[in-house]
C-alpha cells in the first residue's frame, strides 16, 4: 500500500480543501500553494513543479515552483526535439523515471536535478476536457515514488487543468487512444 493510500481520509480532505481554493479565489497561485501542501503530505517530494504549455506551443513555461533558486517561476523550457517533453505534450499518462540513470537520460538539467538530491522524477499531465495543458513534476531521492502515487497525484491535476483553462492556455488534443494510465511509461 502506497503512503498516499494509506489515509484514504486524509487525501480526500486535501483534494476537497485544494478544490475549495480552486472554486473561492482567482488566485491560481494560492491553488499552487494548495496542491503543493497536499502533495507534500500525501506523496512526498524535494522539488515540486508546475509547466503549463506556452502560447506558442513550443515551450513549457514554469508557473510554480518550491525551489525557488534552482527553478524560478517564468523560465521556460523548449520543446525543440527533446523527446521528453514532446512525450509531455503528446501522452496524457503519468511518466517515472524512477532513478539517476532515467532522469540523466531524460532530462537535458539532470545535473541542477542532482545538486537538489534528487534521482527520480514523476511527471503528471495536467489535462482538461481532453486537453494536455502542462504538467505537475515532483522530484525526490531515487526510488522513492510507489504504486499508487500518480494516482494521487492524478485526482488534483483537474483542478490545475481548471484553473489554466479558465485563462485561455494553449494545450494539445488528446488522441482517443491516449488516456490515463499508470504511471511506469
Amino acid at each position: 500500500m502506497s503512503r498516499a493510500a494509506s489515509d484514504p481520509a486524509r487525501a480526500f480532505a486535501l483534494l476537497s480543501a485544494a478544490a475549495r481554493t480552486l472554486a473561492d479565489s482567482s488566485d491560481a497561485s494560492a491553488l499552487y500553494r494548495a496542491v503543493e501542501a497536499a502533495l507534500r503530505e500525501l506523496v512526498g517530494f524535494r522539488l515540486f513543479t508546475l509547466l503549463r504549455v506556452t502560447p506558442a506551443r513550443d515551450g513549457l513555461e514554469r508557473m510554480h515552483s518550491s525551489e525557488l533558486q534552482t527553478y524560478p517561476p517564468g523560465g521556460v523550457k523548449p520543446v525543440g526535439d527533446d523527446r521528453w517533453l514532446q512525450r509531455l505534450l503528446s501522452d496524457s499518462r503519468p511518466a517515472l523515471s524512477p532513478d539517476a540513470a532515467a532522469v540523466a537520460l531524460n532530462f537535458p538539467d539532470a545535473q541542477a536535478i542532482f545538486g537538489l538530491g534528487c534521482a527520480s522524477v514523476l511527471n503528471i499531465p495536467v489535462c482538461f476536457h481532453g486537453r494536455i495543458l502542462g504538467s505537475m513534476n515532483l522530484l525526490h531521492e531515487a526510488h522513492w515514488f510507489e504504486d499508487g502515487d500518480a494516482a494521487v497525484c492524478q485526482a488534483f491535476s483537474p483542478l490545475l487543468g481548471a484553473a489554466w483553462a479558465a485563462t485561455g492556455n494553449p494545450s494539445s488534443s488528446l488522441s482517443p487512444a491516449q488516456g490515463p494510465a499508470g504511471a511506469n511509461s
